[in-house]
C-alpha cells in the first residue's frame, strides 16, 4: 500500500507514502557505534520475549536478554543486518530506536576469530 489515504480530524485527505514506514535505528557500545541507519522493521530479544519495531511504535524502554537483534531496512524482505547482544536497553521512540548494549557480536566479526 504505497500511497494510503486517510482523512484527518479536520475531514483532510493525508497522503501517506512508504517513507513514513523507515525510522532512525542506532546501535551503541562502549567502543562506538555498531550501526546507524534506516529500517521499517526491528525485531529485538526482549528480557520477557522477542518483540518488533514498526514505525510509529509507541514509546518505551526495554531490557534485552542474550539473543539476535535483527534490522530490516525493508520489512518485505528477508534480508536484514543481525547484531547478537548479550545484554541492554532499548529505546524507542515513533521515530527513533537506539539499543545500549555492552557486549556483541556481529557476522564479520565472528569471521574474523
Amino acid at each position: 500500500m504505497e500511497n494510503a489515504q486517510t482523512v484527518g480530524a479536520a475531514g483532510l485527505r493525508e497522503v501517506n507514502n512508504t517513507s513514513d514506514l523507515s525510522f532512525k535505528v542506532m546501535i551503541l557500545a562502549p567502543d562506538g557505534i555498531l550501526w546507524i541507519g534506516t529500517a521499517e522493521m526491528v525485531i529485538a530479544p526482549g528480557a520477557i520475549g522477542e518483540f518488533t519495531v514498526l514505525s510509529k511504535h509507541i514509546p518505551m524502554i526495554s531490557l534485552l536478554s542474550e539473543g539476535s537483534l535483527r534490522i530490516f531496512e525493508k520489512k518485505a524482505s528477508a534480508a536484514c543486518q543481525t547484531v547478537d547482544v548479550t545484554h541492554g536497553i532499548c529505546s524507542i521512540l515513533p521515530d527513533e530506536v537506539v539499543v545500549l548494549t555492552d557486549l556483541h557480536y556481529t557476522e564479520k566479526s565472528l569471521n574474523a576469530e
